[in-house]
């Protein structure tokens, strides 16, 4: 069988779904030997393993989806086309269509969404609900939503954990180099993902501002890029006086990432809606103690191996934060049941997982 596998979200920038598209590209190329893959990616990628062809075209471009990609996928002889980007083209040119939901944010709170982006979202996906012969989706959560809003029987779409790449092994020569890099204390806080109002931050910045007083003096370390919308987080920070006890370090490169989870004293990840949350894992599997909000996807993720809380109560926020920072049996569990949580969720179970449906799909 050929397949394609639409990857078009991987870029030097790129966010979950990026991720989702390498790993999962890598896995099936390395366990799959029975069918042809082929990547459809926007440029020349590094690291990606899976046997590529260059369309030219960015993650979310629906003029490409639906007028170039049909052609291609008809020249390319495909069987199977699998976009991992929510949409699928309306012309049918391969044999069978899936389409990667990871959730419906943009339906559940379109004020979270910018709108452009929220428009293609809702319109292609909902096509995607129609048209696709399965939908995947990353978590129970989201196939719980999807199935709600779009009114899609649940046995049409099928979970499929995203996996979590192993740690890479890092010198302490060169973890030692990002801590000056960036000019970190022996101890702060870090926050990992797109710098954005949905992800908790303003909740985040508030926790903060009330530990003022307190013996909390840990730097507040945000490391990702700027989402869209028109909340700015310097305003937020220099409102509640914590402007200079902050550091943005805007995107990093994936070493250093891993290097930050190592240096930070605890990962904070306070986002409100979540289809997975794969930084949360990232951190566990290296027990770096970690709080999530404990509300969509993020328990079902996590489990017990995190500090889960309500991030919208203030008070219940902060003093989770004191206690990953002071309580050294929260450590401890982080340090011995994170890395064991993390083991869950592999790319491996996840492309075999894939495969099963490609094939189901056809019988």
């Amino acid at each position: 069988m050929r397949i394609v596998i639409d990857c078009r979200s991987i870029h030097s920038y790129m966010g979950g779904i990026g991720q989702l598209s390498l790993h999962l590209a890598n896995a099936l190329n390395r366990i799959d030997h029975h069918h042809s893959f082929t990547a459809l990616v926007s440029d020349a990628v590094d690291g990606l393993e899976m046997p590529f062809f260059v369309v030219g075209a960015g993650m979310i471009d629906p003029s490409f989806e639906q007028f170039r990609l049909p052609q291609i996928l008809k020249d390319l002889k495909t069987d199977l086309y699998l976009n991992t980007c929510f949409s699928v083209p309306l012309l049918k040119t391969s044999k069978y269509q899936m389409s990667i939901i990871h959730d419906v944010v943009f339906e559940d709170r379109p004020e979270w969404v910018e709108p452009k982006l929220r428009d293609y979202l809702s319109h292609w996906s909902r096509i995607a609900a129609t048209f696709a012969d399965r939908i995947i989706t990353v978590s129970d959560y989201s196939k719980g939503r999807i199935s709600k809003v779009y009114g899609i029987e649940p046995d049409r779409i099928i979970r499929i954990y995203n996996g979590v790449a192993p740690p890479p092994r890092l010198s302490e020569e060169f973890i030692e180099h990002v801590r000056k890099k960036y000019t970190l204390e022996k101890s702060f806080v870090l926050y990992i993902g797109t710098i954005e109002r949905k992800k908790g931050l303003p909740e985040l910045i508030n926790a903060v501002a009330h530990l003022s007083g307190s013996d909390f003096n840990d730097t507040l370390v945000f490391a990702g890029a700027r989402g869209g919308g028109e909340w700015e987080i310097e305003q937020e920070l220099a409102q509640k006086k914590l402007l200079s006890r902050s550091k943005l370090l805007g995107h990093v490169p994936e070493l250093e990432k891993w290097a930050l989870l190592k240096l930070c004293s605890v990962l904070i990840y306070p986002s409100k809606y979540e289809g997975f949350g794969l930084t949360p894992l990232e951190a566990m599997s290296i027990g770096t103690p970690c709080i999530t909000n404990n509300t969509t996807s993020l328990p079902e993720i996590v489990g017990s191996a995190a500090i889960k809380v309500d991030v919208t109560q203030v008070k219940a926020f902060s003093e989770a934060i004191l206690r990953a920072l002071r309580n050294q049996d929260v450590r401890r569990v982080a340090s011995e049941m994170g890395p064991t949580q993390a083991r869950h969720f592999t790319w491996e179970k996840s492309a075999a997982q894939y495969i099963a449906q490609f094939e189901a799909v056809v019988s």
